[in-house]
């Protein structure tokens, strides 16, 4: 995000920069161009979607809201706005890990900002998902990483049920579905909870 001229948004997956122009262009009444970049060594090219708009960016600004790989702020959000936001950052920070068998054993969002993903632990407590924050000091990386890992079925049903139906990653939404968890976990879980209402899709209502 830059001041003097806009934000850009990166991705190297046309599936979320497409909505997100329709989404700028319906929230904000504002035009947009989609770049492709091509990165040295043997990276993927990644395309990046420019809105050119100093108004947005001190909107944004007066919002508190900040943007970037280490010092991006989680805001302050009710559930119904919380799950999309969630949904989103999984598109772009998740990771799907299965065990050998196949099931779903876990799901991580990453991130070099630490202090955001433990308002989202936070967050995600208070709506009855356990969740474990890691750090991981990698190899010829001086920066810390941390990733926020979400395990058992119990917690991961709970997760993909509201989560799932925002994903707009194909790739990464094939796996949110309760067909991938314990049967006997999946009918144990009480989706009509407080906490929880929405019962996790499954592969067939995935498509509807």
């Amino acid at each position: 995000m830059d001041l003097r001229n806009g934000i850009w948004f990166h991705s190297t997956d046309r599936e979320l920069i497409d909505p997100a122009k329709s989404l700028v262009t319906s929230l904000f009444r504002l035009s947009s161009s989609i770049y492709l970049e091509k990165p040295k060594l043997h990276r993927k090219p990644r395309l990046r979607l420019a809105v050119y708009s100093r108004t947005l960016v001190r909107w944004l600004f007066k919002q508190k809201l900040n943007f970037g790989t280490q010092r991006w702020t989680m805001p302050k959000l009710s559930k119904n706005l919380f799950c999309p936001y969630i949904a989103g950052l999984f598109d772009a920070e998740g990771q799907v890990v299965l065990a050998p068998s196949g099931r779903l054993s876990k799901l991580v969002l990453h991130s070099a900002n630490g202090s955001s993903l433990r308002i989202i632990e936070h967050r995600l407590g208070e709506f009855g998902v356990e969740c474990l924050l890691r750090t991981r000091n990698r190899e010829r990386k001086p920066s810390v990483h941390y990733q926020l890992e979400i395990r058992k079925s119990q917690n991961l049903i709970c997760f993909i049920g509201p989560i799932a139906r925002h994903s707009r990653l194909t790739r990464k939404k094939q796996y949110l579905t309760e067909d991938l968890i314990s049967k006997k976990v999946a009918e144990a879980c009480r989706y009509n909870s407080p906490r929880f209402s929405m019962r996790p899709p499954t592969k067939a209502n995935l498509k509807n």
